[in-house]
């Protein structure tokens, strides 16, 4: 069941009304925000910027058609007298545009007209050039010309103007022009248009001059159709950035001679486009750019206010962007841009600038746009939070004034005593005061049951007792027997305090037994005592349940209990005859002390020992004395050895010691050499009154030095004995790791030898042996290939059968396994049926009669084929050979001597065996060009065996040096890897190789 969590009674009061507070302040919230008010602000604050830039783009867009365009006057002005000048040939199309002599009659007539044009207009410039060249083909080859025209400047258009035009700058102009005007120049006056250097021509000259020349009969458009609005940009070597509008100047035949345009300062414009009258505090700001892709992304023209132009800084694009039905300037800045943005319908459709679209953008920061919605939102979150703070004051104190006598009533029953009865005083609440009384008669009934708990407890035969420390009041409650079950001496209960009790309790810290200390709060006391029924000890068990205020606990005398539980771990743990270790407990305890580490163990010695003459005492005197010679001998090793040494019966004669903590194993041998003195000193006296001596056979493992592991310093330990208990018994010998693992390598091979001889897993492999006469094959010696992990040699197959008497078994699978594959290959024609096999033998051995016969039958046809191959290694049985010599007799097969010159009495071996075929080692073939020595034997040998009409196999031939060498010498047969290495698939003899030993046999011949 949950345990319910206690609130004070203020709080329950309180929480109510903060609830219900709370309730009020959210239903007058939901008025305010969920009614649409905010959103009512804010709506009519956007509503003011747009119609503020709606009406500043009315009044721009006004401007810039009705007045700064309105050109059309002006140009057919300036056409009809063009056309006059060039009818009364004062001025050439071919010449008009190569320089200011050649233009200089038509600017001096247009001045006036373009002085008129800006004073009109209103305008900060006027300007003429004349060009009849073919600016796009220029413009691809990277040529800019200079231009003859005019450029009149007035920076205050607005102002009223002086009639000798003192107002006036000069831009460009030919001198003679300069001199009849008496106009001022301006400081970077030049006498032409300089393209040239500024690398290019200005769009306000190549875009309506090129959109005029690309259209067919220009003259028949309307001039506002071809008139262009250029982007800001600054004259050659002026710093004022300026628009224009241009437009194209065309003679009645459609021929296009130059523009004609205006040109207003960024800086007149801004006085035009006010940015105080949008944002509060001079926050807001306009922009005027042109946009020619629809994607919102504005050419920046002019940006007018100072907060955005910080935060523009030198960018040329802005991108305006719609969300959530707003529009805001993209910025990569922490305050967000909202704006309103408005086109300028400048250019009518289908005319050649209509995709250029000119924006007015007001924009203002959304803080400053919702300033007054956002100073409401903030009073009255002021109010809302003012009007929660009153009314969670207010609660408060009311709850506190309605709780005080509750509280009072608290503090009186946590200064009531337990062991007295308790008394409350009154709150002059009537629910309260019943209460109050309720809790005093609970008081003096729990009283009288703790009273009569105290009494049953002391009466009680079991060893009991109980204590209760209150931290929280500073009390202390025991019952009567605690003192005497810890045999400590009685107090009164009035001088026993907190800290005096904790005194008396780390005084029986000694007499803790950690280690048998329990889970639950249990702990394990072990208190001498002198006259005690259970001996000299009592064991007293504490059981604690604290909460960290309160610590209660219950004290019981547990002796019977632990006695009896020590008893049976010492008969599981020892053995019941000798009363050492047994092994569970050993290798329980060996497991411990190896987690320690060196730290503890340091240098060490596992010592397994057998009892060597332990079978004869049981066999002649019985085991009730075999029990004593244990008994006798683990009595011996105790007392051999020091007191912290780990003895154990391993099993019935086994016996293992563990000496550890040595600093070197000098001192450890020490203690080996008192063990080995105490052996020898032991003696049992058996029933013949003859003394026995305990004679004891041991192997010791060192730690760390052989191994740091238990497991395997056991092992070693083991089989150190093992090996002392086959050679000299009685003795102590140490684990040799050389021994250990060829011993290991063996028994892994003697597995291996099992698996093959059980498997049959070999193959043989044949060898030609080639005639030195003809180079043809004359037999094939059949050789062992075995398949196994390891072993694979067969010369270690042949020395381990001979250590495990198994060569009967290799014997029988030679014989058996080698004629198989051979037969087999005759009947697929593979060989040739007149071909001799070679088979080893082992010398001293001859199958069973019943496998002979076995033999005889299955291979019948081919008995005769068989050379049965004798090494001389080793010294031949006179009747084994002499029944090989009848067997190969009987089958009309010969007998072959192997390896001559490489074994002992080889002279002996040949003489007794008297084969068909002696095959000369290998040793005496190698280099045998290149010694003189070894040609000798082997002449000796080919001489001896050919006047006995035997013949010689020269083994091991590997190069075409030892074969021509052994040619000449008379051998019969050759065999070695130059001829062919051995094969699963007997192999053939090349035919090169056979020709080279007819030619060498040939030779010898001649």
């Amino acid at each position: 069941m949950k345990k319910l969590r206690s609130t004070p009674i203020s709080r329950k009061l309180l929480f109510p009304m903060v609830i219900l507070i709370a309730i009020e302040i959210l239903l007058l919230v939901g008025g305010i925000f969920g009614g649409g008010l905010i959103q009512h602000l804010e709506g009519n604050e956007k509503d003011i910027l747009r119609e503020r830039v709606i009406n500043r783009k009315n009044y721009l867009e006004n401007e810039m058609i009705t007045r700064w365009s309105n050109v059309s006057e002006t140009v057919q002005k300036v056409n009809n007298t063009a056309e006059r000048l060039l009818w009364s040939g004062q001025i050439s199309l071919d010449t008009l545009d190569d320089g200011s002599d050649y233009s200089t009659p038509l600017l001096a007539d247009v001045s006036d007209d373009l002085i008129s044009l800006m004073r009109t207009n209103r305008v900060t410039g006027a300007f003429v050039i004349l060009n009849t060249d073919d600016l796009e083909a220029l413009h691809a080859q990277g040529i800019y010309e200079n231009k003859p025209g005019l450029y009149f400047r007035d920076y205050d258009p607005v102002s009223n103007s002086t009639e000798r035009n003192q107002d006036l700058l000069l831009e460009y102009a030919p001198t003679e022009v300069v001199q009849n005007l008496n106009i001022s120049l301006d400081s970077e006056w030049r006498p032409q248009f300089e393209f040239e250097r500024a690398g290019g021509y200005g769009s306000y000259l190549y875009e309506p001059f090129e959109a005029a020349v690309q259209i067919e009969e220009p003259q028949n458009l309307e001039i506002s159709d071809l008139g262009y609005w250029s982007e800001p940009y600054c004259l050659y070597g002026d710093g004022k950035e300026v628009i224009s509008y241009s437009v194209p100047l065309i003679l009645s035949d459609g021929t296009v001679y130059g523009v004609l345009g205006i040109d207003l300062t960024l800086d007149y414009l801004k006085s035009l486009i006010p940015y105080s009258e949008i944002g509060e505090k001079n926050q807001g700001a306009y922009l005027l750019g042109s946009e020619k892709n629809d994607d919102g992304k504005l050419t920046n023209v002019l940006i007018n206010g100072p907060v955005y132009a910080q935060m523009a800084d030198d960018q040329e694009i802005t991108e305006v962007y719609e969300q959530d039905g707003e529009m805001a300037i993209r910025s990569d800045g922490q305050q967000q841009m909202y704006c309103d943005m408005e086109y300028l319908n400048l250019y009518n459709t289908n005319t050649p600038f209509s995709s250029q679209k000119w924006a007015l953008v007001g924009t203002v920061s959304r803080n400053n746009l919702f300033a007054f919605s956002n100073q409401i939102i903030t009073t009255l979150i002021k109010a809302i939070l003012l009007t929660l703070a009153a009314g969670v004051a207010g609660g408060i104190l009311i709850s506190l004034f309605i709780s005080r006598p509750v509280t009072m009533l608290t503090r009186s029953v946590k200064k009531a005593k337990p062991s007295g009865q308790m008394v409350l005083a009154k709150t002059g609440i009537r629910e309260i005061d019943l209460l109050a009384e309720s809790l005093e008669n609970l008081s003096g009934e729990m009283l009288y049951a703790a009273e009569k708990f105290a009494y049953i407890i002391n009466m009680a035969s079991i060893q009991l007792s109980v204590f209760e420390v209150n931290r929280k009041d500073g009390s202390i409650f025991i019952t009567e027997k605690f003192f005497s079950m810890f045999d400590i001496p009685e107090m009164e209960p009035s001088e026993i305090t907190i800290d005096s009790f904790r005194d008396t309790m780390l005084s029986l810290e000694s007499c803790r037994q950690n280690d048998m200390e329990g889970e639950n709060g249990e702990i394990l006391y072990k208190i001498p005592s002198e006259g005690d029924s259970y001996g000299p000890f009592r064991y007293i068990k504490v059981t604690l349940s604290d909460n960290g205020q309160r610590c209660i606990g219950l004290v019981e005398d547990v002796t019977s209990a632990v006695m009896e539980k020590e008893a049976i771990e010492h008969e599981r743990d020892h053995d019941l005859l000798t009363g050492l270790l047994n092994r569970r407990a050993f290798n329980r305890i060996m497991k411990h002390l190896f987690s320690k580490g060196s730290g503890v163990l340091k240098t060490a010695a596992l010592v397994m020992m057998d009892l060597d003459d332990l079978k004869y005492v049981n066999d002649t005197y019985g085991h009730d004395y075999g029990d004593k010679y244990i008994q006798s001998a683990a009595e011996c090793f105790q007392e051999s050895v020091p007191e912290d040494a780990v003895v154990s019966r391993f099993s019935g004669d086994e016996f293992y010691i563990f000496l550890y903590g040595y600093p070197d194993k000098e001192e450890v041998r020490g203690r080996l050499a008192e063990l080995k003195r105490g052996i020898k000193k032991k003696n049992l006296s058996l029933p013949d009154q003859e003394p026995c001596h305990i004679r004891v056979s041991g192997g010791v493992a060192w730690y760390p030095e052989d191994s740091t592991s238990y497991e395997q310093l056991l092992r070693y330990s083991d089989f150190a004995m093992y090996k002392v208990k086959h050679s000299v018994k009685g003795e102590f010998s140490d684990f040799d790791l050389g021994v250990y693992n060829h011993d290991v390598y063996l028994m892994q091979n003697k597995a291996e030898l099992n698996e093959l001889l059980e498997k049959r897993a070999v193959e043989y492999y044949f060898q030609p042996i080639v005639s030195t006469a003809t180079g043809e094959i004359y037999a094939y010696e059949a050789l062992m290939r075995a398949h196994m992990t390891t072993l694979q040699n067969p010369a270690e197959i042949l020395q381990l059968a001979r250590m495990e008497s198994k060569l009967n078994q290799i014997e029988s699978m030679t014989w058996f396994k080698s004629m198989e594959a051979f037969s087999g290959w005759i009947e697929k024609g593979r060989v040739s049926e007149a071909c001799r096999i070679f088979i080893n033998s082992v010398p001293n051995l001859v199958l069973p009669s019943d496998q002979l016969d076995q033999f005889e039958k299955r291979y019948q046809p081919y008995l005769k084929n068989i050379v049965l191959e004798i090494t001389e290694e080793e010294e031949q049985d006179e009747e084994s050979s002499g029944l090989k010599k009848a067997l190969m007799k009987r089958w009309r097969g010969e007998m072959a001597l192997d390896d001559y010159g490489s074994g002992y009495n080889s002279e002996k071996a040949l003489l007794g065996l008297s084969p068909r075929y002696i095959k000369v080692d290998y040793a005496i073939i190698r280099d045998i060009h290149l010694d003189r020595d070894k040609q000798k034997i082997l002449e000796n040998i080919v001489s001896y065996a050919h006047e006995r009409n035997q013949q010689i196999i020269a083994e091991g031939i590997e190069t075409m040096e030892e074969a021509v060498a052994v040619i000449q010498m008379n051998v019969d047969y050759l065999q070695g890897f130059l001829l062919a290495k051995p094969a699963l698939l007997p192999p053939e003899i090349s035919a090169d190789m056979k020709r080279l030993i007819q030619a060498e046999a040939a030779k010898k011949r001649h």
